[in-house]
């Protein structure tokens, strides 16, 4: 009997043992050996959030990928951007795997998706086979690792996901593929007034601190007064072991005078609120000095799920002399700490400047509902506004630095059309404020746009000037709201003084001297098109048909280099016989390379090769192999 109990004790334990170590997740490749990331989940890139984690292949292409865990795959997708070659896995218990950016999929999964390109005649493609004709049991070969779509380098991407497709965070899984013992870097800390009122060190604006850090503990590198609704911001990272990389933060924790006033977790993220970023991080940061800034406060329009356990927003408000302690915490996924602490109080006899941060050479600024005018300090004290109904008002300034004085205007109030002082008059280049909750169509001589109700996160107080080229006859539609990017987009029409080829002229977007191609609708002399984010806009015209360089032609595979100057690739058509070829595309490269139906087949008879630009120029290649 005694016997028989421990028998059904071990089965059991047999059976246990099993089912949790089939339930568990592998990580996906290099299984049992350390692995080493480029980027884990949360991670800010700029316009969304990175989900899941990036894992390293040492540069190489073509490393076995394997089922993390048994399931069947529910989705394939092929595109030239985004996550390139990518699986999708259903393992039927409530999670789901993504797996991207792969050179090429299993043997029966790639042979599948060749011939519902062929049928299709694309090579960018979405398939949802039926349930369960690709299963695969935890770590059997699913495809390999690649450099597809919008990747920077080798790398596999690699998600785990919830029921609802909410991406969950891979690390808190406990792959031992995976070490870090490394503590988060406190770098830099921004602190910025929240409205007309309040004051750091004195004055108004955004203020910078670098950290210092001593005995595992970091410190501002001096002092700092405050007083009003206050805004703090970091810029922190983390670092896996004997990797430089920096990765993203998990935890975010706020204490004021011992009182938790912030708790930011990412565990879960939801692609629904990836392009919410720009809310999550300091946006006019990001545009100044192109690194994410995370805030810890949430201002208007921020419903992000990430902020529900904050108390007052996050918001620090000071309203007394007494001294303050402030404490910040950022932690990892293995629960790695660092510790930032500092005093502030509200005490400052004079405006200290030197840790404000200047945003652009002009004497005014718009931040938030606040407009700053700095002018020199033995300007008088006051200078005229005028407004649209020609009403001109004397504005006091507000407060006084070493070598200048500063007018702060309310925008909540009425919009300034002019500013009048000692030297000259300024245009301020207000056209209309528009209110999230509210649809508002703006008719302007030079342009119309219309922003739908709930576009916007927050208000915004529309600025604009037209200017023209006289030497290249170009035309730019300006505006001044490039920190205003919007939840969805806007519907804009520029009215043109020029005469366009209506065939070849398009939207652009202006950025950093570089042009990037929108499109755009022609009606009459006007172009409609729509962006979320309100910048630069110019209408060129393309005339000039796409390149194509030849880099390789066998009867086994073709090989050529497809490139534009202007408007960009849109399509691209390889035929033989007149028979369709499926072309790969890998735009980093400006590459396209032939891939077979029938393996043995050699490619014979009269080839052509059409590119086509999104201007609509077209270059055809014709030979006989």
């Amino acid at each position: 009997m005694k016997s028989f109990l421990i028998l059904i004790l071990n089965s059991f334990i047999i059976f246990n043992c099993f089912t949790q170590s089939n339930n568990s997740f592998q990580f996906p490749l290099n299984k049992n050996q350390q692995n080493f990331l480029s980027g884990t989940m949360g991670e800010l890139r700029g316009d969304h959030f990175h989900m899941g984690i990036d894992i390293k292949t040492n540069g190489k292409i073509g490393v076995p990928i394997h089922a993390s865990k048994s399931g069947y795959i529910e989705r394939i997708r092929i595109g030239s951007r985004g996550y390139g070659r990518a699986l999708y896995m259903n393992h039927n218990d409530g999670t789901k795997s993504v797996y991207a950016h792969l050179s090429r999929f299993n043997n029966s999964i790639e042979n599948f998706i060749i011939k519902e390109q062929y049928k299709t005649q694309s090579f960018e493609i979405t398939r949802y086979p039926e349930k369960n004709k690709f299963y695969f049991n935890k770590g059997e070969l699913i495809g390999y690792s690649g450099n597809s779509g919008s990747s920077s380098g080798p790398h596999l991407h690699f998600e785990i996901r919830d029921s609802n497709d909410d991406v969950l965070d891979p690390l808190s899984y406990n792959f031992i593929e995976i070490k870090d013992t490394v503590n988060p870097t406190f770098e830099k800390i921004v602190f910025k007034t929240l409205d007309i009122n309040s004051r750091i060190n004195g004055g108004f604006g955004f203020y910078e601190y670098k950290l210092i850090k001593k005995k595992n503990k970091y410190y501002l590198d001096g002092k700092v007064s405050m007083v009003g609704n206050i805004g703090i911001a970091i810029y922190a990272y983390d670092r896996l072991d004997l990797m430089p990389n920096k990765n993203g933060i998990k935890k975010t924790e706020m204490f004021f005078n011992k009182i938790k006033l912030v708790s930011n977790n990412i565990e879960k993220l939801s692609y629904n609120e990836t392009s919410k970023i720009v809310k999550y991080i300091d946006y006019n940061l990001y545009n100044l000095k192109r690194k994410q800034y995370i805030k810890l406060y949430q201002d208007d329009g921020n419903k992000m799920l990430v902020h529900r356990n904050n108390s007052h927003n996050g918001i620090v408000n000071i309203n007394n002399d007494s001294t303050h302690f402030f404490q910040i915490y950022i932690t990892d996924s293995y629960n790695n700490s660092s510790e930032l602490s500092f005093y502030s109080n509200n005490k400052n006899d004079v405006v200290d400047n030197s840790k404000k941060i200047i945003f652009n050479n002009s004497n005014i600024s718009v931040i938030d509902n606040v407009l700053e005018l700095k002018l020199d300090v033995n300007h008088k004290d006051y200078v005229e506004i005028l407004y649209d109904n020609n009403l001109i008002k004397n504005q006091f300034y507000t407060y006084k630095t070493k070598n200048s004085k500063v007018f702060l205007l309310d925008l909540i109030k009425i919009l300034p059309k002019k500013i009048i002082t000692e030297e000259k008059e300024i245009n301020t280049q207000f056209i209309s404020t528009i209110y999230p909750k509210l649809e508002k169509k703006i008719i302007h001589k030079d342009f119309e746009l219309l922003s739908k109700q709930n576009i916007l996160f927050d208000t915004l107080y529309l600025r604009f000037e037209k200017k023209y080229d006289s030497i290249n006859y170009q035309e730019t539609f300006s505006f001044s709201n490039k920190n205003d990017i919007a939840n969805k987009a806007f519907n804009i029409k520029l009215k043109t003084l020029k005469k366009y080829d209506i065939e070849k002229s398009h939207v652009y977007s202006i950025s950093q001297d570089d042009y990037y191609f929108i499109g755009g609708n022609w009606k009459n002399n006007s172009i409609e098109f729509k962006s979320k984010l309100l910048s630069d806009f110019t209408i060129l015209t393309d005339t000039i048909a796409p390149e194509i360089k030849s880099i390789k032609i066998t009867k086994d595979e073709l090989r050529f280099k497809i490139t534009d100057d202007l408007s960009g690739i849109k399509e691209y058509i390889g035929k033989i016989n007149g028979n369709w070829i499926l072309f790969n595309y890998d735009y980093k490269r400006d590459l396209i390379f032939s891939q077979k139906i029938e393996k043995e087949k050699p490619f014979m008879g009269n080839f052509e090769l059409k590119i086509i630009d999104k201007a609509g120029n077209v270059n055809m290649l014709n030979f006989k192999l």
